[in-house]
This record gives structure tokens, C-alpha cells and sequence, in this order.
């Protein structure tokens, strides 16, 4: 559960379709997408053209102020020097075409396609671009071409840790008004996803009134698009991947509206109004928020939605894989506010408040949000309205959170919403919280506990209604009729369910190839896939896959190139918004086998997943060529291969290139075998491997992987602790950003006999994603690291590194070996455990670590760091 206080005191710096079965209510809701590369907007005579109509002309963007951009004079960065080579510093060029457009009174500054270099200020300060008073500029690109890039300082010493940079902005603003983005990026460098580090803002604008954020993307940030104490402020259409903290906040906001963005692969929440009831405590000082049509996907620490103030609305969102709750009622300082005249209306809520799963080993018993929507503090008028919440690991509706903070709530509403295989009960009123005025009627209520548990005291009760799997139970006070539940049966379909009801793993068991010998063979080639490169062959798969029994079968891809786009009718699933060109849909025993890298599948969308296997038992994919031919500069997050939810199954011998995101993701999934792949120039890493258990990387050689060679973590679509994970005898050489081998949370992870050389970052490092799925248990050994470390962005001061792996998870936990490897030609230390670099300092609290029968040859630094902080979290220390 995330405190934060670090970055609340940042933000106040210089300050005083629904799944299947879905009811009806919910098939209408438009859903934001990432947004492609916008059209040309300057034109032949040199001005700007305006949004279309359509842009303004949807739901929720009522009364949002038009731009005319076309009438305003222009100012290109490139005639004022700007380079846009990603190596060059352009920042006098921005500053000089800035000033430019203030002697004329306002304009716009203009940024053509190019990669627009902001390297690190000279210390002190901490802001990479900033301006005290902007007024009348608007800043326009051309989409995702558009790149505003912001480098990270890296290591500069040899011999001990660098000290740590403070906490920064790329663009930072401290008054801005009538100002505007639009059609840009930004983007730091390098990946560094932990949640508690020097942050790394995309934009702060301290006091924004009259602003407008469209069609904005974010590849990686920490956080991201800012606009505390906002005024008539509108975020749409934007685009934010890898966030290390916050996606989009709003803090103490009035008359703002985010709507149409996409916020995925988040470090804390997706889209916040913070309600510092210090700065405001009356509630309707800050009101009339808005939070419409917004997508947002895989939160890992913290919540989907915050809401605060008086008039707030949050509505026809999509929240998916959420660690804490989903929307969460107030995030105060110290004084609760009361949220006055809140609106919970027609959202999708799929699988919330997954820290409380018994794998997360830093979750204190009887802790957690208790809720996928969670509602706490104080509360006049609140109506939680046809909404559709899916695999909650807890509660789906939790009025006060149990063990922590009740509610004194007037007039609460809960109406017409399905509530869908959550964990706990339907809906919750925790001991010690009071409701005066409880409306609960027309909820359809499937699971395992009491559709409703009445734990606290209600008033004026009304139900009326409701159907429910289990009756509903009261162990507080009820004043008012509850007896307006009906009890029938009900299921929900849940893709994750056997992943989900998995115990913990206790022993390690390999992962083995099943045998196609006697399975029938699909040919694609005879259901009219041509594999020329240029036809459309989806069709074609789909038909083979179609027609194998139930017992399953080989679809067979023979030699050639087999486009495959994807199609609309068949390229979604049910409870997740991310799509695909080609699935394998829970359907066991199911091969998908080439002839060997002469069957080149063909990739078209950097948007969605290639080859999908989704809740299967013993299927495989193997033999092929994947491909993506365009891969974009930014990070899409798409993999060429995933195995999602299955269980018993293997990739093998496949030849992966040029994904938007990871080349291989192993999502969700227990007993998968990864050998002889080989991947190439994956925008993320080469073999991802997320939430899953019992798997098995051998034998695969990674070249060329922005963000590293492989890498483990509990980040997925069921937010696991990674556990039995082996990556033994594998290749990993160059990583333009990242490392070799990333550990980020895991159990009994074995990494051996390796051979690693060549990466910017450390050649296996092992490093603490958040606090939640800590890391438990890693043995590091017998892998030869050469040339770590040696890319101009490292800011990992050792070839074998370890850095805040369990920042705030005690020290009766945590054991890790190092020993038996050999580095060589390291340019800082041999083995670092932190500690200090220049992205922060956050430790590691360890019970054991043994780093012993190592082998150094020409390390720069020293052959085993560990400041006397770090050493003084460590309980036992071996290294002889």
C-alpha cells in the first residue's frame, strides 16, 4: 500500500467492450486506444492545422474549448538551430524559438519529426527544461515522430557509487496559461522502472489554468503528465507506457476533464486527483473533475483511479490488472476530506486489488485495500452506478477498508452493477464505518462469500432488487428493509481462474516439450494461406486452428512469409482491452509448428500481441520465424509471442525480431519450457517472463535488446510472485538501454551458466520493481559477465548488481548467492549491492547474502561494493 510522502511533497514543491455475458448497461461505453502517428499538421503555406471536428465531437468533451490553431503564427525549432538527431543538445533551439513566439504576443512552436535531445542540467538545479511564466504558447509535433528526449546522468566514477541525482522534470512550468501540447512524445532514457527512485517527470506544471494535453505520448517517465491545482484544464487522447509512478494527476483540481487516454504498465496510480486537504479543506473548493472513456492497463503499485474534492465523475473507464484498488475514493494529508457528490458510473473493473493475493509476502495480515473500489474517510452523496467488476481478488465494493480506515458517509448509492468472481464479498460496510441514507438494489452478485456483509452500522436502508449467489450477512446494525436479495446461482468465467486458485510452489519441477506424434495436422496452406508476404493469412490460421478436434492438433506453418494483420471480429478477448493479430484460445494440446526459420510469420501492428496461447494445457509454439518489420522508436509494449495463463506448455527453437515491446512474454503461467530461442532487437526485452512459476529458459541466445536479454518479475496479468524460475546456459550480448539478465521479484530464481557481455546496463542485475511480490529467494552462479556496464546511459555501478530488491520487506527474509562467476573488463565494481547511484538510493533488507568464489579480472572498481548503509541491512554478510 503506497505512502508516498516523497513524491505528494514533489507535487507541492514552490507551493504555499465488456467481456461476454456482460448485461446490456455496458456494451455502449467508447474506450480510449493508443493513438498512431498523427497526419502532417503543418501545412504548404506554414501554418498549423486545426483538430478535426470528430476529435471534439465526442462523448464526454462537451464544452471543451477548440484551439484555432490555424490562425496563430509559428515557430519552427529547426530554423532556430534544433538538431533532433537524439545526440545533440536542441535546448538553446527551444528556448530561442520560445522567446520567438513571446515577441509576437503567443504562437505556436512548432517540433518536426526528430528525436530532440535535453541531456542533464549542471547541478543543482533539477529540471531538464524550465519556465517560470508561460502564457498563449502552444507546443504541436507530429506525433509519435515527434520526440522529446531526456537523458538520465549516468555513472561517472570508478571506484565507489555515484551520488544520486535529485528528483526531476523534463518540462516543468511553474505558471502556465492558454498553453498546449499536442501531437508530441517524450521520452526518458534509460528504462529504469523502479517506483522509488529520483523521479523523472515527463511534465509538471505547477499552476496550469487554461491548459490542454492532446494526443501527448509518454514512453517511460517517472511520473508522468502533471497538473496539480489545475484550472479548466483538459488531458484527451494522450498515451502513456512505463510509467514508474503516477501516469496522469490532477491535484486539487477544478472544471478539468481527463478523457480518451491510456495509461499501461503504470508504477502507481493510472489517473489521480489528489485532494490535499491541508491546501483544501472544504471539498467544494475543488470540484467538477472529470474522468471519462479512459483505458488503463497493469498497475503495479498503487490504484487504478483516485478521486477527491466535491462533483467528481468517473465514468465509461476501462481499469484491467490492478495491484491495489481499482478506484479509490480520497487521498488526503493529514486531515480526511469529505468527498461531496461523487459519481461511479458505468466503468469495466477487471481484476483489482491483486496485493492481497497470499504470494505477496509484504502484505501484513489483515492489510490491504479490502476492495476493488474502495471507498474511505468521510463521504456526502455518492452513487456507484452500473458498473461491471471482474476477478476482484478481494471485495468488489469495500465502504471502508477493514483494519485501517472506516467511513462517515451520508446518502450512499450502490445501483445496477454486476459484481463478477470476486474474492471476498460483493459489497462490504467495515466495522466502525456508518452510512446514513444506504440504497443497495438491482446488483447481480456472483461470489464465494455474502453478496453483501453489513460489518458496520447503516440507516435508512433500502434494498430492493438484488441477486446474489450468497446471502447476505450482517454482524454490525442495520437500520432500514434489507431483505431486497434474491439467492440464485451464478458463475463467472474467469480466464485466470486456475492460475489464480494455484498454491505457492514448494519444489522445482522441469518443464518438458510434449509429443505431437499422432495429433492431426492442420496445414495453413490448404485453408488458402499463400505465405507470399503480401496476403492476409490470419484467416487462413484461424481456419486450421478451427478445424482441429477437441483433443487437439498441429497447425502447421510450412515454409514462407505469412502476413498476418489483425482483424477486428476475431483479434479481442474477453476481460482485457490488449489485442492480437493470431490466438490460440483455451484450447489444449494445440501446436502451432514451422518448418524451422524458412516459416516466417509477418507482423503488421506494433499494436497488438502476434502469436497468442491463452489458458491452454500442453501447447506449443516452435519452429518459426516472428517477425515485426517496423518496429517503432517508441515502446508499444506488444509482444511477437506470448503464452498467457496456460499451464504444462513450451516455446522452442523460434527466431524472434523487432517487437514493440519483448520479443517473448511468458505471462501468468506455470510448467513453460523456453529453449533455443533466439531474439533479436526486441524494443524491450528478449524474453520477458511475468507472474509465472516453474519455467524453464535454456539454451537461448539474446543479441541486440533495448532493455535487456531476459527478464523476471511479478507484472502481469494476475499479479504473481515469480517463482522456480531457471535461466541456465543462455547467450546475452548488447542492450542499447538495459542489462543482461533482470531479476525484479521471485522465489527460488536460479541464474547459471550464462554467458553475458556487451550491455549498457549491469550484465544480471537484480532489481526491486516496487514493494509489492518482494524478491525472496535468488542464487546467482557459475554465469561469465563481460563488458558490463558499458553503455553511456549505466547507472548501475556494478557488473553484477543488486539495487532495492526489498526496499521495506524486513530482514527475517531474503535469501541470495552469488558465487562461482566470473567478470571481467568492468568499468566500475565487480558486484554491487545498494544502495547509492545516480537514480537513488534505496536499499535492500536481506537476511542472508553469500557472495563468494568469484573471479575478477580487470575491474576498475572494487570487486565487491556494499556501502556501510547497505551493510547494516544485511544480517548475515559471507564472502569467504
Amino acid at each position: 500500500m503506497s505512502t508516498d510522502l516523497s513524491r505528494r511533497t514533489f507535487l507541492n514543491a514552490g507551493l504555499a467492450t465488456a467481456a461476454v455475458g456482460a448485461l446490456a448497461i455496458h456494451g455502449s461505453s467508447a474506450f480510449a486506444a493508443p493513438a498512431g502517428s498523427a497526419p502532417s499538421n503543418l501545412t504548404p503555406s506554414g501554418t498549423i492545422r486545426n483538430l478535426p471536428d470528430a476529435f471534439y465531437r465526442r462523448p464526454g468533451l462537451e464544452g471543451m474549448p477548440r484551439i484555432d490553431y490555424a490562425s496563430l503564427p509559428v515557430a519552427n525549432v529547426r530554423d532556430y538551430g534544433a538538431v533532433g538527431d537524439g545526440s545533440t543538445s536542441d535546448v538553446a533551439a527551444f528556448n530561442q524559438a520560445l522567446a520567438a513566439i513571446r515577441a509576437q504576443g503567443g504562437g505556436i512552436v512548432y517540433i518536426p519529426s526528430g528525436r530532440y535531445l535535453f541531456p542533464p542540467p549542471p547541478l543543482p538545479s533539477n529540471n531538464w527544461w524550465f519556465q517560470q511564466d508561460i502564457r498563449d504558447v502552444h507546443f504541436v509535433g507530429e506525433g509519435e515522430t515527434s520526440v522529446l528526449l531526456f537523458h538520465r546522468p549516468a555513472m561517472t566514477g570508478n571506484t565507489t557509487e555515484a551520488p544520486p541525482y535529485p528528483s526531476g522534470a523534463a518540462w516543468q512550468f511553474q505558471t502556465a496559461v492558454n498553453v498546449s501540447l499536442r501531437d508530441l512524445a517524450f521520452q526518458w532514457a534509460p528504462l529504469n522502472m523502479m517506483r522509488h527512485n529520483a523521479t523523472a517527470t515527463a511534465l509538471i506544471i505547477r499552476a496550469p489554468q487554461s491548459v490542454q494535453l492532446l494526443r501527448v505520448t509518454v514512453d517511460h517517465c517517472q511520473p508522468g503528465l502533471l497538473l496539480p491545482n489545475a484550472r479548466d484544464c483538459w488531458m484527451v487522447g494522450n498515451t502513456l507506457r512505463n510509467g514508474g509512478s503516477d501516469a496522469y494527476n490532477f491535484g486539487g483540481a477544478n472544471d478539468c476533464v481527463a478523457a480518451y487516454n491510456w495509461a499501461e504498465y503504470i508504477g502507481d496510480d493510472g489517473i489521480a486527483n489528489w485532494h490535499n486537504s491541508v491546501t483544501y479543506p472544504d471539498s467544494t473548493a475543488i470540484s467538477n473533475v472529470r474522468f471519462e472513456h479512459n483505458t488503463l492497463i497493469s498497475m503495479c503499485y498503487g490504484r487504478g483511479m483516485t478521486l477527491g474534492g466535491s462533483k467528481q465523475t468517473v465514468a465509461h473507464n476501462w481499469i484491467e490488472s490492478v495491484v491495489g484498488c481499482s478506484l479509490f475514493s480520497d487521498i488526503t494529508t493529514t486531515n480526511p476530506a469529505t468527498l461531496i457528490d461523487a459519481v461511479i458510473d458505468d466503468n469495466v473493473l477487471v481484476r483489482g486489488n491483486l496485493e492481497m493475493r497470499p504470494d505477496n509476502r509484504i502484505l501484513s495480515p489483515g492489510g490491504g485495500w479490502h476492495g476493488t473500489i474502495a471507498i474511505i474517510d468521510k463521504v456526502q452523496s455518492l452513487t456507484i452506478t452500473n458498473n461491471s467488476i471482474r476477478g476482484s481478488e478481494n471485495n468488489d465494493i469495500t465502504v471502508g477498508i477493514d483494519n485501517w480506515l472506516p467511513v462517515q458517509a451520508t446518502s450512499v448509492t450502490i445501483s445496477g452493477n454486476e459484481l463478477l468472481g470476486g474474492g471476498g464479498n460483493g459489497l462490504r460496510v467495515s466495522p466502525g464505518t456508518t452510512v446514513d441514507g444506504f440504497t443497495v438494489d438491482r446488483n447481480r452478485v456472483v461470489s464465494p462469500g455474502p453478496g453483501a456483509s453489513i460489518a458496520g452500522s447503516t440507516t435508512g436502508t433500502s434494498t430492493s432488487r438484488n441477486v446474489v449467489t450468497h446471502a447476505p450477512e450482517i454482524t454490525g446494525t442495520v437500520d432500514g428493509d434489507f431483505t431486497g436479495f434474491k439467492v440464485a446461482p451464478g458463475t463467472y468465467d474467469d480466464p485466470y481462474g486456475a492460475r489464480r486458485a494455484e498454491p505457492s510452489e514448494t519444489v522445482w519441477r522441469e518443464p518438458t516439450v510434449r509429443s505431437t506424434r499422432g495429433l492431426r495436422v492442420a496445414n495453413v496452406r490448404r485453408f488458402g494461406a499463400r505465405g507470399d508476404g503480401r496476403h492476409d493469412d490470419t484467416a487462413a490460421f484461424r481456419a486450421a486452428l478451427d478445424s482441429l478436434p477437441g483433443e487437439g492438433g498441429v497447425v502447421f506453418v510450412p515454409e514462407g512469409r505469412y502476413l498476418l494483420r489483425p482483424d477486428g471480429r476475431h483479434s479481442t478477448f474477453r476481460d482485457t482491452r490488449i489485442e492480437h493479430h493470431f490466438a490460440i484460445a483455451e484450447r489444449d494440446n494445440i501446436h502451432l509448428l514451422g518448418a524451422g526459420t524458412g516459416s516466417e510469420i509477418v507482423l503488421t501492428s506494433p499494436d497488438h500481441q502476434g502469436i497468442r496461447v491463452i489458458g491452454g494445457t500442453g501447447c506449443s509454439v516452435s519452429n518459426l520465424a516472428v517477425t515485426l518489420p517496423s518496429r517503432p522508436e517508441l515502446r508499444h509494449n506488444r509482444s511477437l509471442v506470448e503464452l498467457t495463463g496456460v499451464r504444462d506448455s513450451s516455446v522452442t527453437d523460434l527466431t524472434l525480431r523487432g517487437a514493440s515491446g519483448s520479443n517473448l512474454l511468458i505471462d501468468t503461467s506455470t510448467g513453460v519450457r523456453v529453449e533455443g530461442i533466439t531474439t533479436i532487437d526486441a524494443n524491450m526485452y528478449g524474453i520477458d517472463v511475468e507472474g509465472s512459476r516453474q519455467v524453464y529458459v535454456v539454451g537461448c541466445t539474446a543479441t541486440d535488446n533495448r532493455d535487456g536479454g531476459i527478464q523476471v518479475g511479478y507484472v502481469a496479468s494476475i499479479m504473481r510472485d515469480a517463482q522456480f524460475v531457471r535461466v541456465e546456459g543462455n547467450t546475452v550480448s548488447g542492450s542499447a538501454e538495459g542489462g543482461g539478465i533482470l531479476v525484479s521479484s521471485g522465489t527460488s530464481v536460479r541464474v547459471a551458466g550464462n554467458t553475458i557481455s556487451d550491455t549498457c546496463q549491469a550484465g544480471i542485475y537484480l532489481w526491486g520493481r516496487s514493494p509489492e511480490f518482494p524478491m525472496y529467494s535468488a542464487d546467482i552462479t557459475g554465469n561469465t559477465v563481460t563488458r558490463a556496464c558499458t553503455g553511456a546511459l549505466c547507472v548501475t555501478p556494478g557488473a553484477i548488481s543488486v539495487n532495492s530488491i526489498r526496499e521495506s520487506a524486513g530482514t527475517t527474509e531474503g535469501f541470495f548467492s552469488i558465487t562461482g562467476n566470473t567478470i571481467q573488463d568492468a568499468p566500475y565494481s565487480g558486484v554491487w549491492v545498494g544502495g547509492q547511484s545516480p537514480i537513488g538510493k534505496m536499499l535492500s533488507q536481506i537476511n542472508t547474502l553469500t557472495v563468494t568464489g568469484n573471479v575478477f579480472t580487470n575491474v576498475a572498481g572494487s570487486n565487491l561494493l556494499i556501502r556501510d548503509d547497505q551493510r547494516a541491512k544485511i544480517v548475515n554478510l559471507i564472502t569467504a
